[in-house]
């Protein structure tokens, strides 16, 4: 059972990578909100979530659509700002020992 797990979540984290290397960081929100939805307990997976939110956020380009306007972009990072803290706090509530999530 234990391989089970360390497997599952060496998966979880190389696709991370995969997606973080390609800058893919809706796709990585995406994968850990999955993630989550089968293990809503584990401090680290909305951790991780956290930290695609700050990344989305702090690219504003990378989401950007040809017809978005640069207000619409702005209220879209803000939103992943909100939602990077709603997580970091949400693994904090988890595990209060878990030195990334008041990090972030």
């Amino acid at each position: 059972m234990r391989s089970f797990f360390f497997n599952n979540y060496r998966r979880i984290y190389l696709t991370h990578l995969c997606f973080a290397s390609k800058y893919l960081y809706e796709d990585a929100i995406d994968h850990y909100s999955r993630a989550i939805a089968y293990c809503p307990t584990d401090a680290i997976l909305y951790c991780n979530r956290s930290a695609a939110h700050l990344k989305r956020a702090a690219n504003p380009n990378l989401g950007a659509q040809d017809t978005e306007s640069r207000e619409e972009e702005t209220i879209r990072r803000r939103l992943h700002l909100l939602r990077a803290l709603d997580d970091a706090n949400k693994s904090i509530s988890l595990n209060e020992n878990y030195a990334k999530a008041h990090w972030r």
